[in-house]
């Protein structure tokens, strides 16, 4: 058991995108996006290719930005997240 577990507390993912749209052009190329990626977990998105595994790398990072929907790092909305 580590440590957040057995003080009750839970740790925000990493990362969560909710509900994240996005379209090039007008032609949408991600619909209602979920998931949530832990701290600590290495994770891969597969999927064949013009499936939006790009696009949702690049709405996680910031550039480019979701019609719809939100993106967390560490719980904190991507827009207050401070760039390095």
């Amino acid at each position: 058991m580590n440590g957040s577990a057995m003080s009750g507390q839970t740790r925000p993912p990493a990362l969560s995108m909710r509900g994240i749209d996005v379209a090039y052009g007008g032609t949408p190329v991600l619909r209602e996006v979920s998931f949530d990626v832990p701290a600590g977990v290495l994770c891969s998105i597969i999927g064949p290719n013009g499936a939006g595994k790009s696009t949702a790398i690049k709405a996680a990072l910031g550039l480019v930005t979701p019609s719809r929907g939100s993106v967390r790092i560490l719980g904190e909305p991507l827009r207050s997240v401070r760039r390095r």
